[in-house]
């Protein structure tokens, strides 16, 4: 809250000279737009034995990979990876 010194000079804050308008608003119409990207969809495979951790990376957008899976070695059976945390994901099968 302003208040006068001893000057009359006001110190503090400024309200009344702000306009509570001018601010970002979200009351417009918003389009979500697609992210394009180039070079296809990127995969790190890291680990070793029975914990291996893949990182899907280039993919279009936050939350786009809903699940995943990878095919063992012994069998060609696949798997389903499990979430590690962000664009990781780990199995727990030896592949």
């Amino acid at each position: 809250m302003a208040h006068n010194t001893i000057l009359g000079a006001q110190s503090g804050t400024q309200e009344k000279y702000l306009d509570p308008r001018w601010h970002y608003s979200t009351n417009g119409d918003l389009i979500r737009v697609a992210c394009k990207r180039g070079g296809g969809v990127r995969f790190t495979l890291k680990g070793q034995g029975n914990f291996n951790r893949v990182m899907i990376a280039n993919v279009g957008g936050s939350g786009e990979v809903k699940a995943a899976w990878i095919k063992t070695a012994r069998g060609g059976v696949w798997k389903a990876m499990r979430r590690n945390w962000g664009v990781n994901w780990q199995s727990d099968s030896d592949i």
